[in-house]
């Protein structure tokens, strides 16, 4: 963790920091001392910080009056139509199409807030009870007077080493009963066990650039901007090349069939969680023949006009900005599937093998593209 030096006589760094954690040592200086080492001072976080989740809503679709639903969005639907959606842009579509959407969700939709709270699951109703006997009995302690502070302190001693115990023997049975067995079957609950141990502290840590360590809000900020700017190439658009005649075959006009969006619709996995747009999959899935005519007719100006809706960035912690990438987050309902079955196979092929290399085809369409399973970020971009 030290880079700078500590004895100005060798010009060796020999008063290092050892950690195992590396993101909760920041602001590492080193000062002139009396003898010939210099003396090393860091900012040391070793308290975790839990950031707590905010409280979500959460839609009960089982109890949706489904028959008012349908009806009012086969009305918006025509109202849709009548406003002339043809002279907006594909955002100003797609935000009307939001909010009509998420105005029917709260209409018609119950819903109920679920705050998330930190849980263990080997922490039964049991221990939890002798918990709060043994905060108890430390809240006693603290007012009792001083003629029976030991005695309250010894009862409030014993009950927290019978918390510690019981809280161990529970771990121990959760582990061998609960861990073990699922780690073939279900190896989710083993790495949603190994997140629950994360000691180091969340949010993004002070960023150093150029030996200069950022911390506040504007730095960090300004760092990570600075380093997202610096990977687009500066072209000098004075003097373009040509590329010539392509050797691919130009793609036709592509209309998008009505009953294609539906099936897309249909398709989408209920349980997956809600994308940026916080419109649910459940949704999308339930109302497909009253949602498909605005999105076909979204989609289809969309692939038109060449735009897509704006899309939502997040960004990865880490202390160095060239480890903080953007990545954008996609919208449950992908358009770009929809284009990409209306493209003939050959066609398809072309379009890859152009983006691969110029050498050769590529033997299968189904290996690593955007459009398939795995996706691949180069294809992507």
């Amino acid at each position: 963790m030290v880079t700078h030096v500590t004895r100005s006589v060798s010009q060796n760094v020999l008063d290092p920091i050892f950690v195992n954690n590396h993101n909760i040592i920041s602001n590492v200086q080193t000062h002139s001392g009396i003898s010939d080492h210099n003396i090393v001072t860091c900012d040391m976080n070793v308290s975790p910080k839990l950031k707590p989740k905010l409280p979500r809503k959460i839609y009960i679709h089982n109890k949706a009056d489904k028959d008012s639903l349908k009806k009012s969005l086969e009305a918006a639907t025509i109202s849709f139509f009548t406003t002339y959606p043809e002279q907006r842009s594909v955002d100003a579509n797609w935000a009307t199409f939001e909010h009509m959407v998420v105005s029917h969700m709260e209409q018609f939709i119950p819903s109920k807030t679920v705050k998330s709270k930190v849980s263990y699951p080997w922490i039964n109703r049991f221990i939890v009870r002798h918990m709060r006997k043994r905060d108890r009995m430390y809240d006693t302690y603290k007012t009792a007077e001083i003629t029976n502070k030991t005695k309250a302190w010894n009862s409030f001693k014993k009950q927290r080493n019978h918390v510690t115990s019981r809280l161990r023997i529970s771990h121990d049975h959760y582990m061998r009963n609960g861990i073990g067995p699922s780690m073939d079957t279900n190896p989710k609950k083993f790495w949603t066990y190994v997140r629950s141990l994360k000691r180091e502290s969340l949010g993004i840590p002070p960023l150093v650039v150029d030996d200069e360590t950022h911390v506040t809000d504007k730095g960090i900020a300004e760092a990570l901007n600075n380093q997202l700017t610096s990977v687009f190439t500066k072209e000098i658009l004075d003097n373009i090349p040509t590329k010539g005649v392509s050797s691919i075959e130009c793609i036709e006009d592509l209309f998008i069939d009505f009953n294609d969006v539906t099936k897309q619709l249909h398709v989408l996995n209920c349980n997956k969680a809600s994308s940026p747009d916080n419109i649910p999959a459940r949704f999308l899935h339930d109302n497909a023949v009253e949602l498909a005519p605005i999105l076909h007719f979204i989609i289809q100006q969309s692939y038109k006009s060449s735009t897509l809706p704006a899309p939502v960035f997040t960004k990865r912690s880490k202390s160095v900005p060239e480890k903080n990438r953007p990545v954008g987050l996609t919208y449950a309902l992908r358009s770009w599937n929809i284009l990409f079955y209306h493209i003939s196979p050959n066609t398809r092929q072309s379009i890859i093998s152009s983006l691969i290399s110029n050498t050769g085809p590529v033997k299968s369409i189904h290996v690593k593209h955007s459009f398939y399973k795995p996706p691949t970020t180069k294809l992507k971009l």
